[in-house]
């Protein structure tokens, strides 16, 4: 039996590893978490039948409150280290200031939209 050189086992390493993580968590993470796929999916429920207005309406109640979307997210960012819950109050943690660092950086170098990672000052309310 032939030995196989290190640079053939560190490429074979490298790219098994680039196809797991496609395939067991980009993949399922695109499609569990998709917004697009979710209003695709009522579109052709409710085809022809909504519009922008309707389409938003749904994505808000289903999406959400009924899915609870933003207490799995809240759980998953604790899990994963990257916010805090204490007393009920959301905190960012050094690992989540990073993660929107390298966020920040990584889409400017694509042109990606900043709304999604730099938030505006919160508006005053005068009180």
């Amino acid at each position: 039996m032939a030995a196989i050189d290190l640079s053939t086992g560190i490429g074979a390493v490298a790219l098994s590893l680039a196809f797991n993580i496609s395939f067991l968590i980009v993949f399922p993470v695109t499609f569990d978490r998709s917004i697009t796929m979710f209003l695709l999916a009522r579109i052709e429920r409710q085809d022809g039948q909504l519009d922008a207005q309707g389409l938003e309406r749904v994505f808000v109640r289903e999406y959400l409150s009924d899915m609870r979307q933003i207490d799995r997210r809240i759980a998953e960012q604790s899990l994963s280290g990257n916010i805090r819950v204490e007393q009920g109050r959301i905190h960012i943690t050094p690992q989540g200031q990073q993660l929107l660092r390298s966020g920040r950086m990584i889409g400017g170098w694509f042109g990606a939209d900043p709304r999604f990672v730099s938030a505006p000052a919160p508006a005053a309310t005068g009180h």
